[in-house]
C-alpha cells in the first residue's frame, strides 16, 4: 500500500514540477503520514527483509526527498503567508523528525532509537514547556499577525482597538480583511471573547466584522473565495470555530 501511496504522490510531485505551483496545504500532512509509515516499516526488520518490498526501504531515503522538498516548499511559503498555528508548528517538527528519519536512511548508521527518543523530547517540549509550547508560539504569532495587519490597513485607535475606517464599497484591502478576520477568529478562540473584548473592542471575529470590515468584502473575508457569490454560512458556524481556535 505505501508502495502505491508514494506512486501517488510522485504523480502529484510531478504535476506541480510541470505547472510550477507551490503545493497546497494539505499536502504537508499527506507526506507527513507518508513519512510515519516509511518510518515505522523502517524499523520493522521483518518489512526490510521481505524480497518484494525490501528494495523500496533500502531506497527509502532517497525516494523521501523529492516529497519532504514539497512539503517544506509549502509548509514554509504558508507560514510565510499567514503566520504560526498551533496545528502548524506540530507540522512543522513532524517534518523536522522525518527529514531526519531520511537522512538516517539514507546514511544507516546511527540507531532508531536515538530519533525516537529526540522525537520524544521535541513533542513534549512543544506541549508542555511554557514559553515554547506550540500554543504559545502559535499565539504569539497569531496576535503579532492581527496587530500588524490592523496597523497597516489603518483600522486601529490609539487604544490599539478596532474601528471602521473604510467606507462599505471599499474592496481594495479585500484580502488583509481576510486575514485580519482570520487572525482575530484564532486569538478570540486561545485567549478568550472577555480579552478580545477589552483589547480590541470586540468579543469575536464576527461582531468584528460586522462593525469593522466594509459590506462590500464581508463576505469574502468571512467565507474566502469559493464563498464569495453565495449564501452566507450559518454564523455558529464561525462561532463554533473561534472557540477551537481554529484559523479560518
Amino acid at each position: 500500500a505505501l508502495v502505491i501511496y508514494t506512486a501517488i504522490m510522485y504523480v502529484y510531485f510531478v504535476k506541480i514540477a510541470l505547472v510550477w505551483e507551490l503545493p497546497k496545504g494539505n499536502v504537508a500532512y499527506m507526506v507527513s503520514a507518508f513519512m510515519v509509515a516509511g518510518a515505522a516499516g523502517g524499523m520493522c526488520g521483518s518489512v526490510m527483509e521481505n524480497r518484494h518490498f525490501g528494495w523500496f526501504y533500502k531506497w527509502f531515503g532517497l525516494i523521501s526527498l523529492p516529497l519532504l522538498a514539497m512539503f517544506w516548499a509549502g509548509s514554509l511559503y504558508r507560514v510565510g503567508q499567514y503566520g504560526m498555528t498551533e496545528a502548524r508548528i506540530y507540522l512543522l517538527a513532524l517534518g523536522f523528525l522525518a527529514t531526519l528519519y531520511a537522512v538516517r536512511f539514507i546514511f544507516p548508521a546511527g540507531r532508531y532509537v536515538r530519533i525516537a527518543l529526540m522525537s520524544i523530547a521535541v513533542l513534549s517540549a512543544l506541549t508542555f514547556v511554557p514559553g515554547i509550547s506550540a500554543r504559545d508560539m502559535g499565539l504569539a504569532s497569531q496576535t503579532k499577525r492581527l496587530e500588524k495587519i490592523a496597523s497597516q490597513i489603518g483600522v486601529t485607535d490609539e487604544n490599539g482597538r478596532l474601528v471602521k475606517a473604510h467606507t462599505d464599497s471599499d474592496t481594495l484591502h479585500k484580502d488583509d480583511y481576510r486575514e485580519l478576520f482570520g487572525a482575530y477568529a484564532y486569538v478570540a478562540g486561545k485567549k478568550g471573547w472577555d480579552y478580545m473584548k477589552e483589547n480590541y473592542g470586540f468579543e469575536n471575529a464576527y461582531d468584528m466584522s460586522k462593525a469593522v470590515i466594509p459590506e462590500a468584502v464581508r463576505q469574502y473575508a468571512l467565507y474566502g473565495p469559493d464563498d464569495y457569490d453565495a449564501v452566507p454560512a450559518r454564523i455558529s458556524d464561525i462561532i463554533v470555530a473561534q472557540e477551537s481556535g481554529s484559523p479560518l
